[in-house]
């Protein structure tokens, strides 16, 4: 059973048996590369540094969000056959999911060599 619902970009989103109904298929229609709020360890260089690599990070998943999603519209014009379209969704729920998880993986390992602020001595 096929469940069609339309994209932010009007396209429709055919959806099969295995693709959960609820799916992002395609990266336009996932939020922004969220921006982390500023660290604030007390040590300025390191947060500095922190924030740098954070910069970084955004403005490379973002590039390489761009670059699928250009990928998979021009898949999407291109394709005028009907019975590869379910194929074609699908293949773009697995790229947008891997994409999604990579991010997500990356934005993690960051976060846990994020500065700690260190605690204060005890006189």
């Amino acid at each position: 059973m096929q469940t069609i619902r339309m994209s932010q970009a009007n396209a429709p989103m055919v959806h099969s048996d295995d693709t959960p109904p609820n799916a992002v298929i395609h990266l336009n229609d996932l939020p922004p590369v969220a921006r982390p709020a500023p660290p604030s360890s007390g040590n300025a260089r390191a947060d500095q540094k922190y924030q740098q690599q954070q910069d970084k990070l955004t403005t490379k998943q973002t590039q390489q969000r761009q670059s699928l999603q250009q990928k998979q519209e021009s898949e999407r014009r291109s394709n005028a056959n009907p019975a590869q379209t379910q194929q074609q969704e699908r293949r773009h729920y697995q790229q947008t999911q891997q994409l999604s998880q990579k991010h997500q993986a990356q934005q993690q390992f960051l976060k846990a060599h994020q500065p700690q602020a260190k605690p204060k001595k005890q006189p």
